[in-house]
Protein backbone atom coordinates (compact mmCIF):
# COMPACT_ATOMS: atom_id res chain seq x y z
CA UNK A 1 0.00 0.00 0.00
CA UNK A 2 2.49 2.32 0.91
CA UNK A 3 4.46 1.55 -2.20
CA UNK A 4 1.35 2.82 -4.22
CA UNK A 5 0.88 5.60 -2.86
CA UNK A 6 4.69 6.43 -3.40
CA UNK A 7 3.90 5.86 -6.75
CA UNK A 8 0.95 8.47 -6.38
CA UNK A 9 2.92 11.32 -5.13
CA UNK A 10 5.76 10.52 -7.76
CA UNK A 11 3.24 10.57 -11.04
CA UNK A 12 1.41 13.47 -9.51
CA UNK A 13 4.40 15.33 -7.63
CA UNK A 14 2.27 15.51 -4.86
CA UNK A 15 3.98 15.36 -1.63
CA UNK A 16 5.31 17.05 1.24
CA UNK A 17 8.19 18.02 3.04
CA UNK A 18 8.33 14.87 5.12
CA UNK A 19 9.42 13.24 1.66
CA UNK A 20 12.42 15.23 1.93
CA UNK A 21 11.87 18.35 -0.39
CA UNK A 22 8.68 20.88 -1.33
CA UNK A 23 7.05 19.06 -4.54
CA UNK A 24 5.68 21.29 -7.41
CA UNK A 25 2.09 20.83 -6.18
CA UNK A 26 3.01 21.16 -2.51
CA UNK A 27 4.82 24.47 -3.87
CA UNK A 28 1.39 25.47 -5.80
CA UNK A 29 -0.92 24.92 -2.77
CA UNK A 30 1.33 27.35 -0.06
CA UNK A 31 0.30 30.57 -1.87
CA UNK A 32 -3.08 30.84 0.58
CA UNK A 33 -5.45 31.87 -1.94
CA UNK A 34 -8.85 31.66 -0.27
CA UNK A 35 -7.16 34.58 2.21
CA UNK A 36 -5.21 36.53 -0.78
CA UNK A 37 -5.72 37.77 -4.08
CA UNK A 38 -9.91 37.19 -3.03
CA UNK A 39 -12.14 38.85 -5.49
CA UNK A 40 -13.85 42.29 -4.33
CA UNK A 41 -10.88 42.86 -1.73
CA UNK A 42 -8.42 45.59 -2.37
CA UNK A 43 -4.90 43.79 -2.41
CA UNK A 44 -1.39 44.62 -2.28
CA UNK A 45 -0.45 43.94 -5.95
CA UNK A 46 2.92 42.08 -5.11
CA UNK A 47 1.73 40.00 -2.22
CA UNK A 48 -1.88 39.56 -2.45
CA UNK A 49 -2.20 40.56 0.95
CA UNK A 50 -5.69 42.28 2.02
CA UNK A 51 -5.33 45.78 2.53
CA UNK A 52 -7.11 49.30 3.38
CA UNK A 53 -9.52 50.09 0.38
CA UNK A 54 -7.61 52.59 -1.93
CA UNK A 55 -9.53 52.25 -5.05
CA UNK A 56 -13.07 51.61 -6.15
CA UNK A 57 -13.00 47.63 -6.37
CA UNK A 58 -16.20 46.39 -6.87
CA UNK A 59 -15.83 43.04 -8.09
CA UNK A 60 -11.98 43.14 -8.90
CA UNK A 61 -10.21 39.74 -9.63
CA UNK A 62 -6.41 39.60 -9.64
CA UNK A 63 -5.61 36.36 -11.84
CA UNK A 64 -3.18 38.42 -13.62
CA UNK A 65 -1.05 39.73 -10.20
CA UNK A 66 -1.26 36.38 -8.98
CA UNK A 67 0.10 34.19 -11.65
CA UNK A 68 2.55 37.01 -12.03
CA UNK A 69 3.95 36.99 -8.58
CA UNK A 70 4.30 32.64 -8.96
CA UNK A 71 6.26 33.48 -11.61
CA UNK A 72 8.73 36.01 -9.87
CA UNK A 73 8.98 32.91 -6.92
CA UNK A 74 10.24 30.83 -9.45
CA UNK A 75 12.46 33.55 -11.37
CA UNK A 76 10.67 33.72 -15.00
CA UNK A 77 9.89 36.38 -16.45
CA UNK A 78 6.17 37.70 -17.49
CA UNK A 79 4.61 40.94 -17.70
CA UNK A 80 3.77 42.93 -14.35
CA UNK A 81 3.14 46.18 -12.98
CA UNK A 82 4.84 48.63 -12.36
CA UNK A 83 6.24 48.23 -16.44
CA UNK A 84 2.18 47.22 -17.30
CA UNK A 85 -0.32 48.33 -16.04
CA UNK A 86 -2.34 46.05 -13.33
CA UNK A 87 -6.11 46.74 -15.49
CA UNK A 88 -6.79 44.10 -18.14
CA UNK A 89 -3.05 42.92 -17.22
CA UNK A 90 -4.37 38.92 -18.42
CA UNK A 91 -4.64 40.15 -21.82
CA UNK A 92 -1.49 41.77 -22.22
CA UNK A 93 0.02 39.04 -20.78
CA UNK A 94 -1.68 36.71 -22.87
CA UNK A 95 -0.66 39.01 -26.07
CA UNK A 96 2.71 39.13 -25.02
CA UNK A 97 3.11 35.10 -24.92
CA UNK A 98 1.96 34.90 -28.56
CA UNK A 99 4.21 37.71 -29.57
CA UNK A 100 6.92 37.56 -26.93
CA UNK A 101 7.38 34.56 -25.01
CA UNK A 102 9.45 32.49 -27.08
CA UNK A 103 12.98 34.74 -27.41
CA UNK A 104 11.74 34.54 -23.51
CA UNK A 105 12.01 30.49 -22.70
CA UNK A 106 8.15 30.32 -23.55
CA UNK A 107 6.15 27.89 -25.76
CA UNK A 108 2.80 27.54 -27.62
CA UNK A 109 1.45 23.89 -26.61
CA UNK A 110 -1.99 22.20 -27.08
CA UNK A 111 -3.98 21.07 -24.17
CA UNK A 112 -2.60 17.33 -23.86
CA UNK A 113 1.34 18.36 -24.23
CA UNK A 114 0.11 21.56 -21.18
CA UNK A 115 -1.10 18.75 -18.72
CA UNK A 116 1.75 16.72 -19.49
CA UNK A 117 4.53 19.86 -19.13
CA UNK A 118 2.78 20.45 -16.06
CA UNK A 119 2.73 17.03 -14.57
CA UNK A 120 6.50 16.91 -15.33
CA UNK A 121 7.13 20.12 -13.07
CA UNK A 122 7.36 22.56 -15.97
CA UNK A 123 5.87 25.73 -15.04
CA UNK A 124 2.64 26.16 -17.24
CA UNK A 125 0.06 28.97 -18.17
CA UNK A 126 -3.24 28.93 -20.01
CA UNK A 127 -4.86 32.21 -20.86
CA UNK A 128 -7.71 33.93 -23.24
CA UNK A 129 -7.31 37.55 -24.71
CA UNK A 130 -10.85 39.35 -23.95
CA UNK A 131 -12.67 40.04 -27.41
CA UNK A 132 -13.56 43.29 -25.86
CA UNK A 133 -11.02 46.40 -24.77
CA UNK A 134 -13.37 46.67 -21.67
CA UNK A 135 -13.51 43.35 -20.39
CA UNK A 136 -10.80 41.37 -18.56
CA UNK A 137 -9.22 38.57 -20.14
CA UNK A 138 -8.26 35.42 -17.86
CA UNK A 139 -4.85 33.51 -17.03
CA UNK A 140 -4.00 30.70 -14.82
CA UNK A 141 -1.52 28.16 -13.72
CA UNK A 142 -1.57 24.45 -14.94
CA UNK A 143 -1.17 22.09 -12.42
CA UNK A 144 -0.18 18.38 -12.02
CA UNK A 145 -2.96 15.56 -12.33
CA UNK A 146 -3.16 11.81 -13.45
CA UNK A 147 -6.51 13.20 -15.69
CA UNK A 148 -7.31 10.21 -18.39
CA UNK A 149 -7.08 12.03 -22.43
CA UNK A 150 -10.41 11.66 -22.76
CA UNK A 151 -10.93 13.91 -19.42
CA UNK A 152 -8.59 15.99 -20.91
CA UNK A 153 -10.35 16.51 -24.45
CA UNK A 154 -14.16 16.80 -22.63
CA UNK A 155 -12.89 19.67 -19.90
CA UNK A 156 -9.03 20.84 -20.52
CA UNK A 157 -6.25 20.48 -18.51
CA UNK A 158 -6.19 21.15 -14.43
CA UNK A 159 -5.28 24.50 -13.03
CA UNK A 160 -4.70 26.41 -10.27
CA UNK A 161 -7.21 29.34 -10.35
CA UNK A 162 -7.39 33.11 -9.26
CA UNK A 163 -10.49 35.22 -10.26
CA UNK A 164 -14.26 35.21 -9.69
CA UNK A 165 -13.71 32.28 -7.04
CA UNK A 166 -10.34 30.81 -6.03
CA UNK A 167 -10.08 27.28 -6.83
CA UNK A 168 -7.25 24.98 -5.88
CA UNK A 169 -7.92 22.42 -8.56
CA UNK A 170 -10.49 22.89 -11.06
CA UNK A 171 -10.55 22.23 -15.11
CA UNK A 172 -10.29 24.95 -17.26
CA UNK A 173 -13.87 24.63 -18.68
CA UNK A 174 -14.94 25.30 -15.56
CA UNK A 175 -12.28 27.59 -14.35
CA UNK A 176 -13.26 29.75 -17.55
CA UNK A 177 -16.81 29.99 -17.60
CA UNK A 178 -16.86 33.05 -16.71
CA UNK A 179 -15.07 33.76 -20.55
CA UNK A 180 -18.33 33.09 -22.19
CA UNK A 181 -17.84 30.41 -24.82
CA UNK A 182 -13.96 30.18 -25.01
CA UNK A 183 -13.05 27.07 -23.91
CA UNK A 184 -16.09 25.74 -26.54
CA UNK A 185 -14.73 28.16 -29.17
CA UNK A 186 -11.14 27.44 -28.72
CA UNK A 187 -10.14 30.96 -27.63
CA UNK A 188 -7.49 30.10 -24.93
CA UNK A 189 -4.17 29.32 -25.46
CA UNK A 190 -1.36 26.88 -23.55
CA UNK A 191 1.97 28.01 -23.01
CA UNK A 192 5.08 26.00 -21.32
CA UNK A 193 8.14 27.77 -19.94
CA UNK A 194 10.51 24.92 -20.87
CA UNK A 195 14.25 26.75 -20.06
CA UNK A 196 13.59 24.58 -16.70
CA UNK A 197 11.48 22.71 -14.53
CA UNK A 198 10.35 23.45 -10.97
CA UNK A 199 13.42 22.75 -8.69
CA UNK A 200 12.98 24.24 -4.62
CA UNK A 201 16.53 25.38 -4.91
CA UNK A 202 15.04 28.44 -7.46
CA UNK A 203 12.06 29.18 -5.70
CA UNK A 204 12.84 33.44 -3.74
Amino acid sequence: MASILFLILVITGVSSPAFGKISYNYFLDSFNIHSKWVRGKDCNIYSGEHQEKKHSIKNITYCSLFVAHVARKLSIYLPAPPIYKRYFLASTQCRWLLEKGTSYGWKKVSPLQAQDNANKKYFTLVCMISPRSDKPGHIAIVRPTLKTSAKLLEEGPEILNVGWHNQQSVSVKKGFKKQKNAFEEGRIYYFSYLKEKFNEEIIK
